[in-house]
């Protein structure tokens, strides 16, 4: 019997609270991390690059809650940590 691969699965992070969707760097309450399972592994994505995803409260809570779902998946057995844009993280927002 063939064992069938699981769908991929891609899974916006990060459900912000009504006053963070008027903050300047939200892109319309666009989430700061994306995560996508692929045959088991996790692709978890910063999605800041209009700020080379430098790190800010919603990110970090986000990057958090993210980490924590694919770790109760057992079906994840391996995560990529990547980011979108041109630089992976540039540190701490200072704005």
């Amino acid at each position: 019997m063939a064992t069938r691969k699981p769908a991929a699965k891609r899974v916006p992070v990060g459900r912000q609270p009504p006053e963070a969707a008027s903050a300047p760097d939200s892109e319309a309450g666009a989430p700061a991390v994306t995560v996508e399972v692929r045959d088991s592994v996790a692709l978890v994505a910063l999605s800041r690059p209009e700020v080379h995803n430098a790190f800010n409260a919603a990110l970090i809570r986000d990057l958090t809650e993210a980490l924590l779902d694919v770790d109760a998946d057992s079906t994840v057995r391996a995560v990529i940590l990547l980011a979108a844009g041109k630089s992976f993280c540039a540190g701490a927002d200072l704005n």
